[in-house]
């Protein structure tokens, strides 16, 4: 019923054996999308292959990296050819830094399939720094939509994925969450500092503002009950999925 399309560098590998093991509760199929360049032009798929040994249970589809293009056509890009390569009626796109709760997944699946909307996003909680500093603040992440919604017109656009929710031939959306709050987790800032410099020089959004002075001055002290991304407020959870 869901094909799991993971977008994929060695930047997201601490996160990448907990992600699969999560999507396998309620996936047909895990493909795993990746470049062979991050996108700051350093050599990647050697690292990619390295830290997806052991990793059974998924696919893997490598992709040339061109420097002539911007990191937003990368990430379009990636998805496309993901849900070119899928086998079934739904498309669920994760970035690699996003761990659904599978059991919860699965669970909400077996209680509500048939789905009567055409996508759906998942409503999230966010963490700065430590995988157990989490936000008060919720955000959204993932996308699950229809593989037939799927085209070129929304595909590739600089909204990416997000487009699904605002494609003309959606004609419903559902957020989804549990009656326990949030099932997906968003871990894009649980990072060292090496970790964090890697990822702001590497990403689609490096361009956006100066985040490597920014990283150097959160680095300066622990963490904190604030983040220079959003401003949220934190507080202490336990270590999910072991990061």
């Amino acid at each position: 019923m869901i094909s799991t399309i993971i977008n994929y560098c060695s930047l997201d590998k601490r996160f990448i054996r907990a992600q699969v093991e999560q999507a396998k509760y309620f996936s047909d199929e895990i493909l795993i999308v990746f470049f062979d360049h991050l996108l700051n032009g350093k050599p990647d798929r050697e690292e990619v292959i390295k830290s997806l040994d052991g990793i059974s249970g998924v696919k893997t589809l490598s992709l040339p990296w061109d420097p002539t293009m911007s990191g937003r056509f990368h990430h379009n890009y990636s998805r496309w050819c993901g849900a070119g390569l899928a086998k079934s009626e739904w498309i669920l796109f994760l970035d690699g830094d996003e761990i659904i709760n599978g059991s919860h997944l699965k669970n909400l699946i077996n209680n509500f399939s048939p789905f009567v909307f055409d996508a759906a996003t998942f409503e999230c909680y966010w963490y700065f720094r430590e995988p157990t500093n989490q936000a008060l603040t919720t955000e959204n992440a993932g996308i699950l939509v229809r593989k037939n919604k799927i085209n070129t017109n929304v595909n590739f656009t600089d909204s990416e994925r997000w487009s699904y929710l605002e494609g003309p031939d959606i004609s419903t959306i559902a957020p989804i969450t549990s009656l326990d709050g949030p099932i997906m987790h968003h871990f894009s800032w649980v990072r060292n500092q090496q970790e964090m410099i890697d990822k702001v020089t590497s990403w689609g959004h490096k361009n956006d503002r100066d985040w490597v002075s920014l990283v150097n001055a959160e680095f300066q002290h622990p963490p904190g009950v604030t983040d220079f991304v959003h401003g949220y407020r934190y507080h202490k959870v336990p270590n999910f999925f072991n990061l």
